[in-house]
């Protein structure tokens, strides 16, 4: 296995053997492990020598069922400290299979700058990205797409990433192609921007599975792991209802978010409940999928409006506490069509949603209202 690493001064790209102590690490472990070893604790987290640091699973290209998450870690403009964001997608699964376990990005280039970097069977280029400077992550995953084929996983950070906001996030793109799974909060898709990096993009085309050693022990593991969890009661539930089942359950426990955290449950939290939207899915021609291939859960949510077009994907539980009920708002639609600014923009919706409750409180919005909470949010974009 590699690491890659991307020195973004010199616009070079070099593969480094991973350690042998390091071979059965990945994802945050590996995030800590780079980040201790190689960036000083007073370095600026958008400075020269700061580092961004993306890293799947030992196990991720197995396909083998919740083993494809990936990390995105580096020091954060937000906390000072070492931050890891966590995320769903492809591309731990695609990099395992290239043979990379990390992407390590340094320096930083010429003022101004932007790039892309592409990573297939042929190696790791960086490329002029100049062309899709201030680009929503939408926009940005159609175009290069459009360029390099729908057969990759792209890694992508919209405005908020380029202007450095402390909210920015990192995008990911699901199975369908859609960059709705974010690494969120502490600011890490600020970091990127500030590496000159608009986009990862990967391609496994070409490339063959992952070699297994004992491949007919490895098959029945996955299958008898695979039978518990679709036995499992509480997984079922979130393949039902996605994790907004949890909504009529924190808000019972007193512990769902409302109204700038002055209560833990919510007036109106019926509105919202993992029942509504389980109900929209289905009458309004909706989704449950897996956010990468091989899961067996599928809680992810592809909501449409009423008129059945899609409205926003990956609508969490999160989305609905913090764009939600923490703002006063019950309105399952007005709460997508704001987590579809977040991820366009490419900013944190938890961070930005207990933002917002701070200014409804201060009256810059009314609690409640989704109108005067989208003309904040339009703000920020």
């Amino acid at each position: 296995m590699k690491i890659l690493r991307v020195d973004m001064d010199r616009l070079k790209v070099v593969y480094q053997d991973l350690p042998e102590a390091w071979r059965l690490i990945g994802g945050r472990g590996l995030v800590a492990k780079i980040m201790n070893k190689e960036v000083p604790a007073d370095t600026d987290p958008l400075g020269a020598r700061s580092k961004l640091v993306v890293a799947g699973g030992a196990l991720a290209g197995t396909m083998a069922p919740s083993l494809g998450r990936i990390s995105v870690g580096g020091k954060s403009p937000l906390t000072l400290g070492i931050k890891e964001a966590s995320t769903g997608g492809p591309a731990a699964q695609k990099l395992d299979k290239l043979g990379i376990r990390a992407i390590v990005v340094e320096g930083i280039p010429e003022e101004g700058k932007l790039y892309c970097l592409k990573i297939s069977k042929d190696g790791a280029v960086l490329l002029p990205a100049d062309e899709y400077r201030g680009m929503k992550n939408y926009k940005l995953i159609e175009e290069l797409y459009n360029k390099h084929g729908k057969a990759s996983a792209i890694i992508s950070i919209g405005p908020g990433g380029e202007r450095k906001y402390k909210a920015a996030t990192v995008a990911f793109t699901d199975t369908l192609g859609d960059p709705s799974r974010h690494a969120g909060r502490g600011g890490l898709g600020a970091v990127m921007g500030a590496k000159g990096l608009k986009a990862i993009i990967i391609d496994d085309s070409g490339v063959p599975p992952v070699e297994i050693a004992d491949k007919a022990l490895f098959k029945e593991t996955v299958k008898s792991w695979t039978e518990t969890i679709k036995k499992d009661i509480g997984c079922e539930m979130f393949s039902t209802f996605g994790t907004p089942l949890a909504v009529d359950t924190m808000s019972l426990l007193g512990t769902m978010p409302s109204e700038n955290y002055t209560s833990g449950r919510p007036r109106d939290y019926r509105k919202v409940s993992g029942e509504v939207i389980r109900r929209n899915v289905w009458q309004r021609g909706g989704k449950m999928h897996g956010c990468m291939p091989g899961c067996v859960v599928q809680c992810s949510i592809i909501y449409n409006d009423i008129d059945g077009k899609r409205l926003t994907s990956a609508y969490e539980y999160e989305v609905i506490g913090l764009l939600g009920t923490n703002l006063g708002i019950a309105d399952p639609d007005a709460i997508g069509r704001m987590k579809f600014v977040c991820d366009d923009v490419g900013i944190d919706a938890i961070e930005v949603g207990s933002s917002i409750g701070v200014a409804a409180s201060v009256g810059k919005m009314k609690m409640g209202d989704a109108e005067s909470a989208m003309k904040l949010l339009m703000e920020i974009e």
